[in-house]
């Protein structure tokens, strides 16, 4: 080292991380879009909205309908269970009214 600087080495070392970042185009991207927007917040809604995963329309498609077929089929279900018992119920009214 040819500096008298006694931080030279310091500052060496944030001069060749830079030289890292920059030469790599997608962390150059990166770089460049935290320039625009600033560093995120994790405690910010923007955050996750950011980070979060673009769905195409048929991607979203297929999970609410299939959202939306578990919830009918729940719904079957309950309409049977209560059907059922509603059945049990006027049976043993019907016993009870008979004896």
């Amino acid at each position: 080292d040819k500096s008298d600087d006694p931080n030279a080495g310091e500052k060496f070392r944030q001069l060749v991380a830079v030289y890292e970042i920059l030469k790599d185009e997608q962390r150059r991207t990166r770089y460049d879009r935290i320039l625009v927007e600033g560093l995120p917040r994790w405690n910010q809604p923007i955050f996750y909205y950011r980070r979060a995963k673009k769905l195409r329309f048929w991607e979203i498609f297929t999970i609410l309908t299939f959202i939306m077929t578990i919830g009918h089929y729940l719904v079957l279900w309950a309409m049977y269970f209560e059907s059922t018992l509603t059945m049990v119920k006027m049976n043993d009214l019907r016993m009870y009214v008979n004896d």
